[in-house]
């Protein structure tokens, strides 16, 4: 009795170790990852694996209470990274339309421009005939003062 007892306790403690060990290298492997992105993504391809380890051993008898907040808190801090990308994608985007309205606005603008100075050429040139024209009637009043 005294013997199958302790075997069956090497066997929890063996699956205990087991399960450490594998929770373990997926910790150290999401800590290593120094890509926001990549380390998003390994943590969200593993988080199942990470979940049912921690019920094993919570099986077996072991306090997870440690793993678990571990857990949650990465899952939080994981969802925040992804929010942030997203946004930071959002952003991007945006600041790509506001370039193209910011250059659709500076060729308007250099429309407008033009417009302004072929305007100002009219003008000028309406301003011109009026003093050509105020010249020849000028000249044709002093000539037929003179010729008269």
């Amino acid at each position: 009795m005294v013997a199958d007892e302790s075997a069956n306790n090497y066997v929890i403690v063996r699956e205990t170790q087991s399960y450490v060990e594998k929770f373990l290298r997926l910790t150290d492997i999401l800590e290593s990852i120094k890509n926001d992105q990549q380390k998003v993504d390994f943590f969200f391809s593993n988080v199942d694996e990470l979940r049912r380890i921690i019920a094993e051993l919570e099986k077996v008898g072991c306090n997870v209470v440690a793993f678990k907040k571990w857990l949650d808190e990465m899952e939080s801090s994981m969802l925040l990274l992804r929010d942030k990308k997203e946004t930071e994608e959002e952003l991007a985007y945006v600041e790509k339309r506001l370039a193209e309205i910011n250059l659709k606005l500076a060729e308007e603008g250099e429309l407008l421009a033009e417009l302004n100075r072929m305007l100002a050429e009219m003008s000028l040139s309406r301003f011109f005939r009026y003093v050509l024209l105020f010249v020849w009637c000028v000249v044709g009043c002093v000539l037929v003062k003179y010729l008269f």
